[in-house]
């Protein structure tokens, strides 16, 4: 046997078209002419690396001289330089991801920091619970409209980020131009519509999560992080070095401020991620999910409940942690204690400086420093029911009292914050792990969707409690 012959038997080259799909019955063994050549000796070189996801020619003058293929084929090989496995791409992911997290969190508390505010500058009753639930119910409608059509939209996204920048322009025109019953009605009308947008964004940003060339859960949940504390911290800076003051006008330079970054910001997020996904490698990657696997997936509400009971405790996670979470942030908490709006932003931050630091933990530690069961997460995110029995009772019955003092409220809700922070983040992490290779792409695609829904719903769940116990409970 010559030596081109013992190389073919002894080595045998595969790929993977997506390891969330194939099992090892499925793998595909080239032609022994595809590795050999026209005098029967072996190119070794031209197959340097195999990865799950991507494969290239090291040879880059092979790459260059393939004439055959389009440049924009989703099967083309691809050259060292451009691939997705290396560093360089894998930064540019990575920060993608984090920025994508971070501006949506970023247009969502800016409309907390805000709901603690706008009443101020309209002259009107606080509505701060009422500006929640028609955000969290109008992001609800959106992504159940959402569901039902392919949710790997990669372009679609970029420009939904480009409409909340225009909806920000709209807020801001709200606040300047009106004030009273009408200007609350406006505002209103305003924050369903960003709601709406936003819904459409994140429901479609997840399936760019999940359909991503790499796993990056990691980066975008520390971004949603970081998109919390931004806001806290710009009010902060506006507090005390460029709007300092209390009176009426002083609070609205400051929403202006606000919102006028979060509308910055989500243009550039919006460029960036056009630019992204322009990049050689991610428009073929994409292109590939689109035309021959995400193309052909149907999400539906069947399907998701097939996969739902493998993620059944990650759920319960969820439903436990923005339950108590939302059921009392931002309407109730601070939103009705008896402290100065500037105390009461200053505690939504502290939430906020809670939440980055556990999903930094969550995120960047290794493996071995976190918790491994899920059933030891779900006792620690149970504990948020005793935050929020505290919570009812301080504010019926223990006022005025050591248990109703400034400490004893900012320790709660930072509690409140550093639990849900890491419980949070290690559900994000580990629920492609926690649905089952063996399923079906339809299956696992609408159960990773559904989750994403499940998660929305208790978001407005959370914010209609809200409501209801503003109206009837604490009067």
């Amino acid at each position: 046997m010559d030596s081109s012959e013992d190389y073919i038997n002894q080595n045998v080259f595969y790929f993977l078209v997506d390891n969330q799909t194939m099992n090892m019955k499925d793998h595909v063994y080239p032609d022994e002419t595809d590795i050999m050549g026209s005098d029967g000796a072996v190119e070794r070189s031209s197959f340097e690396k195999w990865d799950n996801r991507t494969y290239k020619f090291s040879n880059k003058d092979q790459y260059n001289n393939d004439v055959s293929k389009s440049p924009d084929d989703p099967t083309i090989l691809i050259d060292s330089e451009y691939d997705i496995s290396s560093d360089r791409i894998k930064r540019f992911i990575y920060l993608v991801a984090m920025m994508q997290g971070m501006v949506l969190m970023l247009v969502m508390n800016a409309c907390y920091l805000t709901s603690t505010m706008i009443h101020i500058v309209l002259d009107v009753e606080a509505f701060g619970a009422l500006i929640t639930l028609v955000f969290h119910g109008f992001i609800l409608l959106a992504d159940l409209i959402i569901f039902w059509v392919n949710p790997l939209m990669p372009w679609v996204t970029a420009g939904f980020n480009l409409i909340q920048g225009t909806c920000c322009l709209f807020l801001m025109t709200v606040i300047s131009i009106t004030n009273g019953v009408h200007g609350k009605l406006f505002f209103l009308a305003v924050i369903g519509l960003l709601g709406s947008i936003f819904g459409m964004s994140n429901i479609t940003t997840f399936a760019l999560v999940n359909f991503a060339p790499i796993n990056y859960l990691g980066s975008f949940s520390f971004g949603l992080a970081l998109g919390g504390l931004i806001p806290y911290l710009i009010t902060t800076l506006l507090r005390y070095v460029i709007v300092p003051g209390k009176c009426e006008c002083v609070y609205y330079y400051r929403m202006l401020f606000l919102i006028g970054l979060v509308c910055l910001m989500t243009f550039v997020n919006g460029i960036v991620l056009l630019v992204y996904l322009e990049s050689p490698p991610i428009k073929n990657h994409y292109n590939r999910m689109i035309t021959q696997e995400a193309g052909s997936v149907k999400c539906t509400f069947r399907n998701g409940c097939k996969g739902l009971p493998y993620c059944w405790v990650l759920l319960l996670i969820n439903a436990i942690l923005l339950l108590n979470l939302f059921t009392f942030f931002p309407g109730i908490i601070p939103g009705i204690w008896d402290v100065s709006v500037n105390t009461k932003v200053q505690m939504i931050g502290i939430i906020q400086v809670g939440l980055i630091i556990t999903r930094g933990y969550a995120v960047f530690m290794p493996k071995k420093a976190q918790i491994k069961n899920k059933y030891v997460v779900l006792l620690i995110a149970s504990t948020n029911f005793a935050i929020s029995s505290y919570f009812v009772l301080e504010i019926m019955y223990f006022k005025n009292m050591l248990l109703s003092t400034l400490p004893a409220r900012i320790t709660a809700i930072s509690l409140l914050a550093l639990n849900c922070g890491y419980c949070l983040a290690y559900t994000m992490t580990n629920l492609d792990d926690s649905i089952p290779r063996s399923l079906s792409t339809d299956v696992r695609t609408s159960t990773t969707m559904m989750f994403g829904v499940a998660i929305d719903i208790f978001y407005a769940l959370g914010s209609f409690i809200s409501q209801l116990l503003l109206l009837y409970v604490f009067k």
